[in-house]
């Protein structure tokens, strides 16, 4: 029930984390760059999807809601490559 892409997302990792991802990061994944913009707000659609009212709120109160990418250079990609921390220019993590 609780496993992805329950929860909307499109990309998922092992071992990244809102604590350890920081606003700006910019990741090399296969040919493309991708860049952490900002915190993911869970969606109001989550209560419907697992028919729980309040499941968005409580995601949130969590702190562990994800985060979204946003594309600085296209490429071809593969859910064989890893992400590649290429530069952090910030001290924000995304928990904060």
């Amino acid at each position: 029930l609780f496993v992805a892409p329950a929860f909307g997302e499109n990309l998922s990792t092992d071992g990244l984390t809102e604590s350890n991802v920081y606003i700006g990061d910019i990741f090399r994944w296969g040919e493309a760059l991708i860049q952490v913009s900002q915190p993911r707000s869970p969606c109001y659609k989550l209560n419907y999807h697992f028919d729980i009212s309040d499941i968005a709120q409580l995601m949130q109160n969590t702190g562990k809601v994800g985060w979204l990418y946003s594309v600085i250079a296209p490429g071809k990609v593969s859910a064989d490559a890893p992400l590649e921390l290429v530069s952090r220019v910030s001290d924000v993590t995304v928990q904060e």
